[in-house]
């Protein structure tokens, strides 16, 4: 029942049944009525389509298992404080698993305090060691563009070989604004 339940009003593809049943095996002992129902109508409820649910469940199985009383004030915090739109939940249905008090928060102030923003899943799966040398190479690439030294970001330390890699969003090109917007925008936010 389970599985045609995930089938039919979860989103979860043909393709992806195989790979939902093997990374979350305990799926099949959870209630329909009483978890999987009203985990699929609580995300539904955030706007999110069915066939990106079931994307999301093939990425994150465990997702349908939270409680309601534990997915809401992550939700919370992430649309109302972080201001994030609700595609990077999508696109990172793990942030569900992080403790919002124990990690979700306190690496969210560190970020705030530092005027730089990470994706979910560097602020987030990064060991506490990592995530403060990427908070570091993050402010000293704002600080060196702020100063307008320009360095080609060739250090595999830093961004993995590539300003790509790094997740760094600082182009102007065909940009409306004048360069002094173009400034204070770039010293408002760098996204990493």
């Amino acid at each position: 029942m389970q599985v045609i339940f995930l089938l039919t009003k979860a989103g979860v593809t043909q393709r992806d049944i195989g790979k939902v049943i093997a990374l979350g095996p305990e799926l099949l002992g959870c209630s329909i009525a009483h978890k999987l129902d009203v985990n699929v109508k609580y995300f539904l409820s955030l706007g999110i389509s069915l066939r990106l649910l079931g994307d999301m469940i093939a990425d994150f199985p465990m997702l349908l298992r939270y409680n309601i009383d534990v997915l809401r004030p992550k939700y919370q915090y992430l649309r109302r404080t972080m201001v994030r739109p609700l595609q990077d939940l999508i696109e990172f249905p793990r942030f569900f698993s992080y403790s919002l008090d124990g990690r979700i928060i306190p690496r969210h102030k560190i970020l705030v305090e530092n005027r730089i923003n990470f994706e979910l899943r560097y602020m987030l799966t990064d060991t506490d060691e990592e995530f403060v040398e990427r908070v570091q190479a993050a402010i000293e690439r704002r600080r060196r563009f702020e100063s307008g030294v320009t360095d080609n970001y060739s250090s595999d330390s830093e961004t993995n070989g590539s300003i790509e890699g790094a997740g760094i969003d600082v182009s102007v090109e065909d940009n409306p604004f004048s360069d002094t917007e173009i400034e204070k925008e770039n010293s408002q936010r760098l996204f990493i």
